[in-house]
This record gives C-alpha cells, structure tokens and sequence, in this order.
C-alpha cells in the first residue's frame, strides 16, 4: 500500500472524508538548503521528506495481519463498542 492509499484506508475506517496536500520537493530541498547553515538536523529531515515524496516505498505485502482490521479494532475500541 502506498502512503496515500493508508491514510485513505485510515480516513475511511472513520467515516471521514480525506484532504491531502503536496509539498513539492524541490521546496524541501530549498528549505534544507536554507536552514542548513543553522541547524543541519532540520535541514537533514527536510532533504529525507523531500526524498520520500519523490515517490512511494511500498514493500510487498507479508504475514496474516491486515492493517483494515487494525484500525477498524482502534475505532472500536474508541467508540466503546
């Protein structure tokens, strides 16, 4: 599942309607290039969530648990039910 696909499973188990934004990468890396002389751990955090948003790391799908079931027992469990 790619990132979008899970907070759309996660908005969906709410009964919620999803709203995403993009932050385009090459902000990001502007940004880390500009805090960089200040402060090199939030400009090496920003260049990771730029490089992450270049495009989805999805792995393949192993073991029994699914992550649907997961946050339907979260809202369950919210809700008191």
């Amino acid at each position: 599942m790619s990132q979008r696909q899970i907070g759309e499973l996660a908005f969906a188990t709410w009964e919620r309607t999803p709203r995403f934004g993009r932050v385009p990468a090459g902000l990001l890396d502007g940004m880390a290039t500009l805090t960089s002389p200040f402060n090199a751990n939030l400009s090496t955090f920003l260049r990771m969530f730029a490089l992450l948003g270049r495009g989805d790391i999805v792995a393949p799908a192993r073991g029994s648990h699914h992550l649907a079931h997961h946050f339907q027992a979260r809202v369950a469990s919210h809700s008191g039910a």
